[in-house]
């Protein structure tokens, strides 16, 4: 039996997080862990507040898909964060929590690791894990942002359209993975991670954030809203965008779905 006691209390006991889960809803089943910290973060939940889920009914990854999420296996997170910023100046949050999660990943799967940018995290070219960031404001303020997170931990099967692509911390190490341990981790990375976006941007986690790139070099297809975008992906830049250079010149892009030229990965597992 995998261990499975995903309980406020243990998670809270393994974290030394000072912010980031000090406050912890967890719940057998619910549709979307994203959906409901979302409904928490409108009645006025604090900065820090996370909802776990054994199992969800209506997970969601990037572009609307599905995200699997089978009960007692995985890690359906998702956290409120307050970030007190203009929309424009949290756009690279998302590449931030990305880290956080592969940086985890790699104390159980190691070197192996890398980041798909923007956000997913992979093993060995195989996606396993996902990251959803949902923002609300008004009048050039962000009210908060839910940073969800998915990993693919103790699974041992998928779809069958997943499974070429689509990997677990289990089935690529051999280890059994307890999810409570591997939550405490996350909380205490993406606390870190976060702390240092606050202070200095997405610019004072470039560097690190490059080492883990996984698409660099790699002959790419970005498309995003109707239009694609070929060439070898370089770094990203201060604002998390990724570098394609082209046969006519360089260009940037903020966003989309990366695939590798002759073969790639697409989200929902």
């Amino acid at each position: 039996m995998f261990p499975s006691d995903l309980s406020p209390e243990r998670v809270r006991s393994l974290s030394e997080a000072r912010s980031l889960g000090r406050i912890v809803e967890f719940h057998r089943v619910v549709d979307s862990t994203n959906t409901r910290a979302r409904d928490l973060a409108r009645s006025g939940s604090p900065e820090g507040t996370l909802v776990l889920a054994d199992a969800q009914t209506k997970g969601r990854g990037r572009f609307g898909r599905s995200w699997v999420s089978p009960p007692g296996v995985n890690l359906y997170a998702s956290l409120v964060l307050r970030p007190g910023r203009a929309p424009e100046e949290v756009l690279g949050l998302p590449l931030v929590v990305g880290l956080g999660v592969a940086e985890t990943v790699a104390e159980w799967a190691g070197e192996r690791t890398r980041i798909k940018w923007p956000n997913d995290v992979e093993i060995a070219g195989k996606k396993v894990a996902g990251v959803l960031c949902e923002l609300e404001g008004e009048a050039g303020r962000v009210e908060f942002v839910i940073a969800g997170v998915g990993v693919n931990l103790n699974a041992t099967e998928f779809p069958e359209e997943l499974r070429d692509r689509a990997t677990s911390v289990r089935l690529a190490t051999g280890r059994v993975v307890d999810r409570a341990v591997f939550c405490a981790r996350l909380l205490e990375r993406l606390e870190k991670r976060y702390e240092s976006f606050l202070a200095g941007g997405f610019r004072s986690l470039q560097d690190e954030w490059n080492r883990w790139h996984g698409l660099s070099g790699k002959r790419i297809r970005v498309v995003r809203g109707g239009e694609a975008v070929e060439g070898v992906a370089g770094p990203v830049d201060v604002r998390g965008r990724l570098e394609i250079r082209t046969a006519g010149g360089s260009v940037h892009v903020d966003g989309g779905e990366a695939t590798v030229l002759g073969g790639g990965m697409r989200d929902g597992a």
